[in-house]
């Protein structure tokens, strides 16, 4: 990946390219889970920044009745990614247990967290926080 800010020492910078760098937008993404179904949820905060070719994402996401849900939670990108290679994410369940989430692309036009050793964040009020960085 090219770098975001291919700027030099001393460039003095264009509109342009200072428009370039985005501000925070907010998105609605849909979420499922990975197994079974997961009956609803509450966006707290769904927003993404977009950096030449670099998306930042960040998620607030309270599982409000997890159904029959598993495996990892499922959201839709802001931003469709160039490949499945280029995303990783982070991000803590902050509610109930305090466990780390870690994330990765399923597709190019879907992201999946799960706990830190691969369990479901998809439980009955758990409040998933998460970051994602990918490349668009």
């Amino acid at each position: 990946m090219a770098s975001p800010f291919p700027f030099t020492s001393g460039q003095v910078l264009t509109a342009a390219q200072l428009n370039g760098i985005s501000e925070w937008t907010t998105w609605v993404p849909t979420f499922a889970a990975g197994t079974g179904t997961l009956t609803s949820t509450t966006i707290n905060r769904a927003v993404y920044a977009q950096i030449n070719e670099m998306v930042i994402v960040q998620v607030s996401v309270t599982i409000t009745n997890a159904g029959t849900a598993g495996g990892a939670l499922l959201f839709t990108l802001p931003v469709t990614a160039t490949d499945t290679n280029t995303g990783i994410g982070y991000g803590r369940e902050d509610n109930l247990t305090g466990n780390s989430l870690n994330g990765s692309l399923v597709s190019t036009t879907q992201g999946r967290v799960h706990t830190y050793n691969n369990g479901t964040p998809c439980v009955t009020n758990y409040a998933n926080k998460f970051t994602m960085i990918y490349e668009a």
